[in-house]
């Protein structure tokens, strides 16, 4: 910054991902905040390939107003590369960066500005406080191998936008469990149960195959994802250990992954390590939670096999239809433990 003027002027950079809806509001925030900040301005929106009509809505938001620009990225790169090309794009040398979902405030730009006029280089912003829950109008939500779980058709029901996804028919006919009630073959399955009205279900809810053991580029953007008792299946422990950490792919900066899998409660050494159903060690739990920690990500998980009255009931094949917290899996017996990362932002 070389004087005053140049000080009053500034560039916000804008990663795009699926907000077609979000982008006029936003647009009519920075209106509204930046005159207030700055002598001139300007946005800078860079869609990441949005599958949605977010190049659209640029678009037609730069043609009403020349300090809106855009740029269309051929392939999705992921926040982090669509973020860096708008920066290399931008005309001033202040630059603000915010997400595209509204939940970084425009009306927090001039603050951010105030404070480099003190002499600092850089500014970050981050909130006192969470301003909503995960399950949320709007926020976008990845389910693996879904079945026919409820779970997408309870979070569609309170406004998430939610993409289910399953194995191909035959990869899991090939497995030996697509003939059961654990596949799902499209988006009908997710709502046998009714939990969320057609209507609301039909405009929240998709449906896409999605092989775990190679998550497409395309899955990206998301606010969460999860999977219930699934990548036990994906054929090795090793194979479900890098589901996890693929799966941290899908999720933006600071997204929750949520998984849970089949927990070996007889040993940390003896175990299935490969085939239809696996069973996961401590050991194998505490390689994956080392490398993800090393990454910088926060992660979650409790190792303590419960205490309860229903802790001490151990399942038998062939199992019954009440609920069940353990059971024998050939020799070993089983519980269910879950996963909560949220991606280093």
């Amino acid at each position: 910054m070389n004087n005053e003027e140049e000080l009053r002027k500034i560039s916000v950079v804008v990663p795009v991902y699926n907000s077609a809806a979000l982008l006029p509001l936003l647009v009519k925030e920075l209106e509204a905040q930046l005159p207030k900040c700055s002598s001139d301005f300007e946005l800078i929106l860079v869609n990441d390939a949005s599958p949605d009509q977010s190049w659209r809505a640029i678009v037609d938001l730069a043609r009403e107003r020349a300090w809106v620009r855009g740029i269309n990225l051929m392939c999705n790169a992921g926040q982090h590369n669509a973020l860096l090309c708008g920066i290399r794009a931008a005309r001033f040398e202040i630059i603000a960066t915010i997400d595209d979902d509204l939940q970084n405030p425009p009306s927090e730009i001039p603050r951010l500005l105030a404070k480099l006029e003190e002499g600092f280089d850089v500014v970050y912003g981050t909130p006192e406080q969470e301003q909503h829950g995960l399950l949320r109008e709007g926020a976008r939500g990845l389910g693996f191998g879904v079945g026919k779980e409820p779970l997408g058709a309870m979070m569609a029901s309170l406004g998430c936008e939610v993409v289910g996804s399953d194995a191909a028919t035959e990869q899991a006919l090939a497995a030996g469990w697509g003939t059961h009630d654990e596949h799902a073959s499209g988006l009908s399955s997710m709502n046998e149960k009714g939990i969320c009205p057609a209507d609301v279900f039909a405009a929240k809810a998709s449906f896409r195959v999605i092989d775990m053991n190679q998550i497409p580029r395309d899955a990206r953007g998301f606010d969460f994802c999860w999977s219930s008792c699934a990548f036990e299946h994906l054929g090795s422990i090793e194979q479900g250990l890098a589901f996890v950490e693929a799966s941290l792919d899908c999720v933006k900066p600071g997204g929750l992954v949520v998984h849970t899998t089949e927990f070996n409660l007889s040993s940390d050494t003896d175990t299935v390590e490969r085939g239809a159903t696996v069973i996961f060690r401590r050991q194998d739990i505490e390689r994956l939670v080392e490398r993800l920690r090393a990454n910088s990500h926060h992660v979650e998980l409790n190792y303590h096999p419960g205490s309860g009255k229903l802790d001490q009931f151990i399942d038998l094949p062939p199992f019954q239809l009440d609920p069940h917290i353990k059971l024998i899996l050939g020799k070993f017996v089983t519980t269910s433990i879950g996963l909560v990362v949220r991606k280093a932002s």
